[in-house]
């Protein structure tokens, strides 16, 4: 074992030895899908990732979302990304809930939609921090929205904010 950890230390980029090591010292299911996947059996990582995603875990549904977006390990697919952080993002993960609003703003995996951007956003900043100016992704799709459509944008983070508030009660 002390062998193939040298190895890996002296044949991989500083990134992947500080992950080998954050992988044998954490014990959560959550984390160790998402590093095993990458840095010692994939298929069990990612099995692990499926099963704890199943279990409800947010963390592993975002981290299944960046392995099909990013396209490293698996095929570069954009619908089954969104698909899962859109899951996360349900769920109250913050940073899906920002890639779901970039993927809904650049029409990645799925239809492009403005508005619909623009109130997964605000729903960030809600979940974040609460200040909806701090954010220059929102702030430039305000100024493309008409006040129509920002009211409607309004409506539609109501919406999502009772639907995930509800959810996280559960």
């Amino acid at each position: 074992m002390l062998a193939a950890l040298v190895l890996v230390t002296a044949c991989t980029p500083r990134d992947a030895r500080w992950a080998l090591f954050e992988y044998w010292s954490t014990n959560t299911p959550e984390k160790r899908c998402y590093q095993s996947g990458y840095l010692v059996d994939f298929d069990a990582g990612y099995q692990e990732c499926l099963d704890t995603a199943a279990a409800g875990s947010t963390r592993s549904m975002f981290h299944l979302g960046d392995l099909h977006y990013k396209g490293e390990l698996l095929p570069r697919d954009y619908p089954v990304a969104f698909s899962w952080y859109y899951r996360a993002a349900m769920g109250g993960h913050n940073n899906a809930q920002y890639t779901v609003a970039h993927m809904i703003r650049y029409g990645e995996g799925v239809e492009q939609d403005l508005v619909l951007a623009l109130a997964w956003y605000d729903l960030y900043a809600y979940f974040h921090d609460g200040k909806l100016d701090r954010y220059p992704a929102r702030e430039e799709l305000v100024e493309l929205l008409s006040p129509a459509e920002f009211e409607a944008a309004r409506q539609k983070y109501a919406a999502l904010v009772a639907e995930i508030q509800a959810n996280l009660r559960r």
